[in-house]
């Protein structure tokens, strides 16, 4: 049975999904929503439903589910919309921008009684699933210790102060360490998340860090994980200051309905090929050290190795599993046919919580990162509502 799939907000997240759902054959994209008329014109003719108000998608009777991948301020609201029209959810994380309403988000599911997965999220990743699996598959007991590093351009892209601002969800702590703090949780075995620290690093006085550092136990493991957000190839002299929200928004926009143009333009090929990162990943790595063994992961080769105490070796290649976004509609789909999700609003609460630690304990280091104010916001999310 296909799955009638409602996107709201065509942005990066969106983006991605979207050319997954081209590719998945049990998902028909049948309602985009977003802001911008020029991600809409892009779309006319080729999707049934194109809107600029969400509760157009909520009323829909065509839509059975909807992503929101709308600014995070807008995520509970829309959210809470949308169960309450018996949709299917899948939310962008962070799900909201305070632990409180991510409970709200989630005690609502609940009382509807539907669906709410929140991603996508790294452990959706062909890379992480395959490190899981070959823990599994090689007997190597419980986790250990786990290392997780990466390196993106996430702060030398154009962003608005908004994007910015942790109080809504802001800055790379709650973006991309939502995706460390979750790739943790996973391959540990989801269990209670302890002890967290961190420290962090902004450059030119800005409103979040752009790169840090952070410990905590994991199940029982001890987790490292280390994130810069500046890319390779950013010296001193350069200014990173954001950008006004009309000039982010209009550079963001052209670059988002560019790439839509050719996402759309390409031929659906298989579900299966987890592909090489994303282009503004510049480096990963992952180690897990568990009772028998390791398993390491770096993005250079895009290979998976295990080395077992007994010193026997395997190589696996996780592209060969499906992409972590077809993983994302895969749960979805049989969350709707009775599975209970992996990636339900109770993980998704989780992960912000530790989020909200780590991004709470690296401002009272007090490495130069201020709070950025949340009024910023209101002129260019007006239209989200």
């Amino acid at each position: 049975m296909t799955t009638a799939l409602a996107i709201a907000g065509l942005g990066a997240a969106g983006l991605h999904l979207y050319k997954a759902v081209l590719r998945h054959p049990e998902v028909e994209l049948v309602a985009v929503m977003d802001v911008d008329p020029a991600i809409l014109d892009v779309l006319r003719g080729r999707v049934p439903i194109l809107t600029r108000d969400f509760e157009e998608l909520c009323t829909s009777a065509r839509v059975q589910a909807i992503f929101i991948g709308s600014p995070t301020p807008l995520h509970l609201p829309q959210a809470l919309a949308a169960l309450d029209h018996d949709k299917d959810v899948i939310v962008e994380k962070p799900m909201s921008t305070d632990y409180e309403s991510a409970v709200q988000l989630r005690e609502h599911a609940r009382r509807t009684g539907r669906v709410l997965v929140v991603g996508h999220s790294q452990s959706f990743e062909p890379f992480v699933r395959c490190i899981a699996e070959s823990r599994q598959r090689h007997d190597l007991g419980g986790l250990r210790r786990l290392v997780l590093s990466e390196q993106t351009d996430w702060m030398t892209r154009p962003r608005t102060p908004e994007e910015l601002d942790e109080s809504l969800g802001g800055g790379p702590i709650l973006r991309q360490g939502a995706h460390l703090v979750d790739t943790a949780r996973y391959l540990a075995g989801g269990g209670p998340v302890t002890d967290v620290t961190a420290s962090g690093f902004a450059m030119d006085g800005a409103a979040c860090h752009g790169s840090f550092v952070a410990s905590m136990r994991a199940g029982g493991a001890l987790v490292t994980l280390a994130y810069d957000g500046y890319g390779p190839n950013v010296g001193d002299g350069q200014s990173l200051s954001p950008l006004s929200g009309e000039e982010a928004a209009s550079r963001k926009g052209h670059l988002n309905a560019t790439q839509l143009a050719q996402a759309t333009d390409e031929s659906a090929g298989p579900t299966a090929g987890g592909g090489s990162p994303p282009a503004w990943v510049m480096q990963r790595a992952v180690l897990a050290v568990y009772e028998r063994g390791q398993v390491s992961y770096d993005s250079t080769s895009g290979l998976v190795r295990t080395v077992r105490h007994d010193r026997r070796a395997h190589v696996e290649d996780p592209r060969l599993l499906s992409s972590g976004r077809t993983a994302l509609l895969d749960e979805l789909i049989a969350a709707r046919e009775g599975t209970e999700p992996l990636h339900d609003g109770t993980w998704g609460a989780e992960n912000l919580r530790v989020c909200l630690e780590m991004a709470a304990a690296a401002r009272d280091e007090g490495h130069g990162a201020g709070r950025a104010t949340s009024h910023q916001s209101t002129n260019s999310m007006r239209e989200w509502r």
